[in-house]
């Protein structure tokens, strides 16, 4: 890419956490730099973003008793990224449920999928363990990655052990004692080797302790980000 060649502008929604949302921007940030290689001129060479942070999509956590709530939300920020990015995400995998709602807006900017970058991973390599909250590997009418369970063998851990895990990320922090110790017990029980972060609360966590493969979602998805921005024509 030359000095002329205008990257594509990335929407970033997030609030379920904020935090989730602040880490996949540095992680575009990352992958945007490895693609400029040798012709990265620092800030000029970052992609334009945007950023809706909207709290109220914490209620996520219960999307079954929220759903009409968070569509409202979700729409509204949409429709103001319409005019002012090329592509969209939302930086949370359980708001993925709303993904063809989302694409049936017909608007003008591409909504990128942690979905299909997940599943795109699943297809490659099998036999890999899906780490969310209780409404995406329970699998049932709230997960996006339903399709996935039929289609691919998905190691899960106990539900609800991970719902309190990621309620502590929320309120104290990916690497409070507490928290940590949760995960020890979580990571202990599977038998899986590759563990796919489908929430994105979980790369808060201190991971380099641990003797297995970490596959952060949130990374797979910022790469995807990057790579359409700095591609756009």
């Amino acid at each position: 890419m030359n000095q002329i060649t205008t990257p594509g502008r990335i929407g970033i929604i997030t609030g379920a956490g904020p935090d989730a949302g602040i880490d996949l921007w540095q992680k575009v940030l990352k992958h945007n730099k490895s693609l400029y290689k040798e012709h990265y001129q620092g800030d000029l060479s970052a992609p334009e973003v945007v950023v809706y942070s909207i709290p109220q999509l914490g209620l996520a956590m219960d999307i079954k008793s929220n759903e009409a709530i968070l569509w409202q939300r979700l729409q509204e920020v949409l429709q103001r990224l319409n005019s002012q990015v090329d592509y969209v995400c939302i930086a949370c995998n359980v708001l993925h449920y709303f993904s063809d709602k989302i694409n049936q807006l017909k608007l003008n900017i591409e909504f990128i999928s942690i979905v299909d970058v997940v599943e795109n991973y699943i297809k490659k390599h099998g036999n890999v363990a899906l780490l969310s909250i209780s409404k995406v590997i329970e699998f049932g009418q709230y997960s996006p990655y339903a399709p996935s369970a039929k289609k691919y063998p998905l190691e899960t851990p106990k539900p609800a052990a991970m719902d309190s895990l990621v309620s502590d990320i929320k309120r104290l922090g990916g690497e409070h004692p507490d928290t940590v110790a949760q995960f020890d017990e979580i990571v202990a029980q599977l038998q899986s080797d590759k563990l796919i972060l489908a929430c994105t609360d979980l790369p808060l966590l201190p991971l380099d302790k641990y003797h297995k493969e970490f596959v952060d979602a949130s990374d797979m998805l910022a790469q995807a980000l990057a790579e359409k921005a700095f591609h756009h024509c």
